[in-house]
């Protein structure tokens, strides 16, 4: 959204003297990088990096595209954490509702999965999830009284005490 300077005036200070005024508006720009939003600070929409995170030396990035509305940027990060919040409520119904050896393999998974994409791995995590057989019979998620109850698992120190079932002790050599 831009904004046209306005028109030349006439101000009066007194009867006898008049002065003209000119008075120009900021140009708003709708996608301020997000270290100027953070910052607070006037940005100028510049890419790849704007002039102010260009004269500071730091990291510019835009959390839309240059041709993207705020209000389509709001829908689409909505989208994902929409399909985010799908994901892990599959990957919860999964490890509550599925016999112990099936949710304990998936939260190996879970713990030797070492990337920083959070998002990325939900929802790997979440289609290897779906993709075993035994997950079909997962119910959807129902917020009600009625719900059945999780199966109880032993605690944990017994957990620790035995090794997971997929892994296999037979074919280590104990020199």
């Amino acid at each position: 959204m831009q904004y046209l300077p306005r028109e030349q005036g006439l101000l009066s200070r007194s009867r006898n003297e008049q002065r003209v005024f000119t008075s120009t508006r900021r140009t708003v720009r709708p996608g301020a990088c997000q270290a100027c939003r953070k910052r607070k600070s006037k940005c100028d929409g510049s890419r790849p990096t704007c002039a102010f995170c260009t004269r500071r030396r730091t990291e510019c990035y835009y959390e839309h595209c240059s041709n993207e509305k705020p209000s389509d940027v709001l829908k689409r990060r909505n989208e994902e954490i929409r399909r985010e919040l799908l994901n892990l409520r599959q990957i919860y119904d999964f490890l509550r509702l599925q016999p112990e050896k099936n949710a304990l393999e998936l939260l190996e998974q879970i713990r030797l999965d070492t990337s920083s994409a959070g998002a990325e791995s939900i929802q790997k995590l979440a289609v290897c999830a779906r993709n075993r057989s035994w997950l079909a019979k997962v119910p959807n998620i129902s917020v009600s009284k009625h719900e059945p109850k999780a199966t109880v698992l032993p605690p944990f120190q017994v957990l620790l005490r035995s090794p997971p079932s997929c892994v296999d002790t037979t074919s280590k050599n104990h020199s």
